[in-house]
Parts: structure tokens; sequence; C-alpha cells
């Protein structure tokens, strides 16, 4: 399964590159992308910031939702990231890991419109880099207009 055919994210902006695994409440996945010279939220200097850890954490999110769909919760179309709490990082610039980036999110609440997960990024050898907790206002195709 493509990652691009579960969130809708376009080519180049895609920062996860593959699932470890997931069930109904949690997903794990794992990512060279903060490395890539060309990262789409990297300064004019090169240097991805930490704070970018946030939108690992949305993806990771939008990847959850994806695989999850089911009726009751048909496939969101655009999340909208409403609210960003608690969120500590212990290192500058997300480019600074050599390793694998690994990427969990957690799933609290979910319902039609929202989806509220807690999130944690780390090093491959499990070093913590970024936590905290994320809310997403999930636009369905009933609520565009």
């Amino acid at each position: 399964m493509q990652i691009s055919e579960r969130i809708p994210h376009g080519p180049g902006l895609i920062l996860i590159d593959r699932i470890i695994r997931y069930d109904e409440s949690f997903l794990e996945g794992a990512t060279m992308s903060h490395r890539r010279s060309s990262h789409p939220l990297a300064r004019k200097d090169g240097k991805l910031p930490a704070s970018a850890g946030i939108e690992y954490g949305g993806q990771a999110i939008a990847l959850h939702l994806g695989l999850i769909q089911t009726e009751s919760f048909p496939p969101p179309g655009i999340g909208l990231l409403i609210r960003v709490r608690d969120i500590r990082w212990s290192i500058h610039h997300l480019d600074a890991i050599s390793d694998e980036l690994v990427i969990q999110a957690f799933k609290i609440e979910h319902s039609n419109q929202l989806a509220v997960y807690n999130f944690n990024l780390s090093s491959a050898a499990g070093v913590s880099i970024m936590e905290g907790q994320l809310s997403v206002y999930l636009q369905t195709e009933h609520h565009r207009r």
C-alpha cells in the first residue's frame, strides 16, 4: 500500500516513508525525509527546525485516519490543525539526527469532525526528540461548501 493513497499530501510533501505498524488506536511510522536536501520545511540555510516535527505528527494522524477509515468514519478530506498542545522538544534541528526518525501517533478522541492525538518523535536509537498533542478538524465532503 502506498502512503500517498492514504493522505491528501502531494508529491514531495509526504514526510513519512514507511509504516512500521498500526491498529485502531495507534500508528508507528519511520522516515529519513528529515535528511533530504529538498525538504519542503527547511529554512534557506538548509536547516530543518525542530518545530517541523509538528508536521510529522500531523501527517502521522492523517495516515492513521486514512488507514482506519470505515463507513462510520469515512476518510477525511482535508484536516485542519486547530490546536497544538504541550509540545516539548529536545533538539533545535531535526536534520541533526542521522538515524531514521520514528513517528508514533496515539488516538485519544475521534469523531466525524475531530481527531485528537498524542504524538512522539524519536530517533531509531530511541532518543526522544519531540512529543505533544494535536487536534485536527476533519473536513469531510459533507462539510465542504
